[in-house]
């Protein structure tokens, strides 16, 4: 099976609709208009319709192989961001990385990393 990715007008929550729907590993959720979603310690996420992208990518613990690595995704999740970031930035606007699951841009929080559990193999992240 290939993994597909399901793009809505408007969510209340990318993670919602993955942890509600029948995604497999690999799976994609995304929108650019996200009006309730969550952060982590319960915090409100949310963006201006059209000026940014939250996305859900479902994923299973057995693909992933070595259980370490779902307490690492949220910092490897970042750093990559962070390097993808930079490569597009000039020298002197870096983005940087807010321990231990936020990327900041010109002093703006431009992303979150949040991972919940789905069932017992499947994540939203």
């Amino acid at each position: 099976m290939t993994a597909s990715i399901r793009w809505f007008a408007e969510v209340e929550s990318t993670n919602r609709i993955a942890r509600e729907g029948d995604f497999v590993h690999g799976d994609a959720v995304a929108s650019m208009n996200q009006i309730a979603g969550r952060g982590r310690l319960d915090r409100t996420w949310s963006m201006e319709p059209g000026h940014g992208l939250a996305v859900t990518v479902v994923l299973s613990r057995k693909a992933m192989g070595n259980p370490q690595w779902v307490s690492r995704l949220p910092l490897v999740i970042a750093l990559e961001l962070q390097h993808l970031l930079r490569s597009l930035a000039a020298p002197d606007n870096r983005p940087t990385i807010k321990w231990p699951n936020d990327v900041h841009f010109r002093g703006l929080k431009v992303a979150g990393i949040l991972i919940e559990a789905i069932d017992d193999d499947r994540l939203a992240v």
